[in-house]
């Protein structure tokens, strides 16, 4: 007689169960001994054997969930009268497809194992908090190497109008009336460029000013995600624009540096470029560090979407490590390097669940809310196709390249 039986809630009928128990032994045989010495090492893992059958009209939609639900690689709840409810996973199921009069019916060899427990879990490595403070470690060894090089006790008038045009245009760079940021550009220009333990406490602040903004946002907005980047002008600025005015202080910073206005004629001359280039390296290098720990705030819809941003960091990681050797900076050599590896682990351990994409061409005129239907069977996606692509008129999307996030 066949009784209800259902796996993650797909129904079947099972007509004979077996449920397999015992012990694990383990026999030891000697020479010249008619008695074995047992060792049981435990309890054998409880495995359940099922012949079932779906029939009737429509059987194959039940027959296919099935299907699904057991090579989904995932642990279950299995529904049994003899057994109860068990948490299992499906090591084997064979499929036979008959019909009769027209009348379909699948049987079923189904084969669950019981879940068990991890005695041992595997650890989780929380890299996102390993890259902050990686991050915020190194920025102190930055400005460590930064005191050993910039040691002066006065400075001349050009080096002082140089030093005040650069930050002049650094901290005008990002147009967002931003308060935090606002108040550390004002207390970077009110410095004294003799003072080097201020003067490179104020660059850091300065510079770090766009995470402590990006980190209220993300906080007022944790569910921020890459289609998402633009805001109002004024308040905190979202990650991706912080990213971005870090990228235009460290392309400007290497530009500057680039055009030193005085030639290295003289001890004085020189050792003066060494002073501007020890606060452009401070500069890029502690720009990149932020932009590394901003990276962590943001949720991306797709892998190809991180890859741009990523990209764009770790270039800012290889560029600024080859300054540092070029110029001696050991220390913030190695406080680079050591930044570099937390940012990729913090890249390799989120990339695996990012979806990919994929890039259609439409042919015909469709519907993006049909589009959604068939591509995802959730027409609520509908929205994330329109904006992905820009999507004027939604009920005709046709004629161009559509990128769709691959399910």
């Amino acid at each position: 007689m066949a009784t209800n039986c259902s796996f993650k809630g797909v129904p079947f009928e099972v007509v004979d169960s077996m449920e397999d128990i015992g012990n694990n032994l383990v026999i030891h045989e000697y020479p010249n001994r008619s008695t074995p010495y047992i060792e049981n090492i435990r309890r054998k893992t409880h495995t359940y054997r099922l012949k079932a059958f779906i029939a009737g009209n429509g059987f194959e939609t039940t027959r296919n969930k099935l299907m699904d639900v057991c090579q989904d690689g995932k642990k279950g709840i299995l529904s049994h009268p003899a057994y109860g409810d068990i948490e299992v996973y499906c090591e084997n199921i064979s499929v036979n497809n008959f019909y009769i009069n027209n009348i379909g019916k699948c049987e079923l060899d189904l084969t669950f194992v019981e879940s068990g427990k991890n005695a041992n879990p595997t650890a989780f490595i929380n890299t996102r908090s390993k890259l902050l403070a990686t991050a915020t470690q190194n920025i102190t060894a930055l400005q460590t190497a930064f005191n050993t090089f910039y040691k002066i006790t006065a400075l001349p008038q050009v080096a002082i109008d140089y030093a005040t045009n650069y930050f002049q245009k650094l901290t005008g760079l990002t147009p967002f009336q931003v308060l935090g940021v606002i108040d550390s550009a004002k207390a970077l220009m009110s410095t004294n460029f003799i003072d080097s333990v201020a003067f490179g406490s104020n660059i850091s602040n300065y510079l770090q000013s766009f995470r402590s903004s990006s980190d209220n946002y993300f906080n007022d907005n944790p569910n921020e995600n890459f289609n998402n980047s633009k805001h109002p002008l004024g308040g905190d600025l979202t990650p991706f624009i912080s990213i971005d005015s870090l990228q235009d202080i460290i392309d400007f910073s290497y530009n500057f540096v680039n055009n030193f206005p005085v030639s290295e004629t003289t001890a004085n001359k020189r050792h003066l470029k060494v002073l501007s280039e020890a606060v452009i390296r401070l500069v890029v290098c502690n720009a990149t560090l932020e932009q590394a720990a901003i990276s962590t705030y943001l949720s991306y819809d797709s892998l190809g979407d991180a890859e741009g941003i990523w990209s764009k960091i770790d270039t800012n990681f290889d560029k600024a490590i080859d300054y540092c050797a070029l110029k001696g900076d050991d220390k913030s050599y190695l406080a680079m390097r050591d930044s570099k590896a937390a940012f990729l682990a913090d890249i390799k351990a989120r990339a695996p669940d990012l979806s990919q994409t994929l890039t259609l061409t439409q042919l015909e005129p469709i519907p993006s809310l049909v589009l959604a239907w068939e591509l995802y069977a959730d027409i609520s996606r509908e929205q994330e196709i329109i904006k992905r692509n820009n999507i004027v008129n939604p009920l005709f999307v046709s004629g161009h390249a559509i990128t769709v996030l691959e399910e």
